[in-house]
């Protein structure tokens, strides 16, 4: 995903698995982006809950790319600056 933007908060992502109770966000949260990762969320302690939070601020008006990569229990999440 490519974006470019100076709001500070706001949903860029999001997409969800019904039959596993699961979804992942992105989004904009006080100038920084944060992925959230959620899975089995119909049980009631809601263990497989996992987020992410930038170091950087991207609300800058520049261009960033943003990936993330599942395998089996692991994501990783990559922000990068475009110039």
């Amino acid at each position: 995903m490519i974006i470019r933007t100076y709001y500070k908060k706001g949903l860029l992502f999001y997409i969800s698995n019904p039959s596993e109770s699961a979804f992942i966000t992105v989004q904009l949260v006080n100038d920084q982006l944060s992925v959230v990762y959620a899975a089995n969320m119909d049980t009631a302690d809601m263990q497989s809950v996992a987020s992410i939070t930038s170091d950087a601020h991207v609300t800058d008006g520049q261009w960033h790319t943003v990936s993330w990569h599942f395998f089996f229990a692991v994501v990783s999440f990559v922000l990068q600056l475009l110039f």
